[in-house]
């Protein structure tokens, strides 16, 4: 895309200027996500920070809401998850499995793609925590960490409810390391990411920490089309194969 542009243009400058303002349009920048604590969102873009693998979050607006009391609707347990669609950067074009993002690169305009057969379903809860870092970084001290002012104030309601949560979970964590409980078991005390994405949280003191980072969002329309496309896809019907396809040996 960026080569077609600067085709147009006939000015590499020009292009590259296009494509950062085709970029700005399309996506919000993780600084000022994090910098104002803005809260979860449909399209927000998390970066695994061991191998930065990145991975976009598709699910429903509504379900991500946070009420004025501190929760979500029917989650009274802090158990409800949400889905996250790996992203891809290579040269494919858009199949019936894969969603074009683009002027994803910075720089370079390059589209990534939502690899939509390889969901994740992940606990809100460990993604609400990038909500209240300034690098969006998922941690918490369950003892020490205070809300920032900036939060607003249904989600100042859910930091005090995610830390009684994680206080809790860190308490049932140590109780079985005094028993000399051995990982992977003990740290399913706490709550986890799915092991397909394999990010185990790291307990230091009274801190948990998770190698995830929230480090862009993906704005709307161009989320809520995404959402509407992995619905469909996984929604798609299944037919018997076709008489004229099937080999005769």
């Amino acid at each position: 895309m960026p080569e077609k542009i600067a085709n147009a243009l006939k000015s590499s400058r020009e292009s590259k200027a296009a494509v950062e303002t085709q970029r700005f349009e399309m996506y919000e920048q993780g600084d000022e996500l994090n910098s104002f604590h803005a809260p979860l969102e449909l399209g927000d873009i998390f970066t695994k920070i061991s191998n930065n693998k990145q991975y976009i979050l598709l699910t429903q607006p509504c379900d991500l809401m946070v009420r004025g009391n501190g929760k979500r609707s029917y989650d009274d347990k802090m158990g409800r998850t949400g889905t996250l669609i790996e992203l891809v950067m290579d040269s494919g074009k858009k199949t019936v499995s894969r969603e074009e993002l683009r002027f994803f690169h910075e720089g370079t305009g390059q589209s990534a793609y939502a690899n939509l057969a390889k969901p994740h379903q992940v606990q809100l809860s460990v993604l609400d925590l990038c909500v209240y870092t300034a690098d969006g970084v998922a941690e918490i001290d369950v003892v020490d960490s205070l809300c920032p002012d900036l939060v607003i104030e249904p989600w100042k309601a859910r930091f005090f409810l995610l830390q009684k949560h994680f206080k809790t979970a860190f308490e049932n964590y140590q109780l079985l390391d005094e028993k000399n409980v051995d990982d992977p078991l003990i740290s399913l005390a706490l709550p986890n990411l799915p092991t397909s994405i394999a990010i185990t949280p790291d307990v230091n003191a009274n801190k948990v920490k998770y190698g995830i980072k929230r480090v862009l969002r993906l704005r709307r329309p161009w989320s809520s089309a995404l959402l509407t496309a992995y619905s469909h896809y996984m929604a798609r019907a299944a037919f018997d194969h076709q008489f004229e396809r099937l080999e005769v040996t």
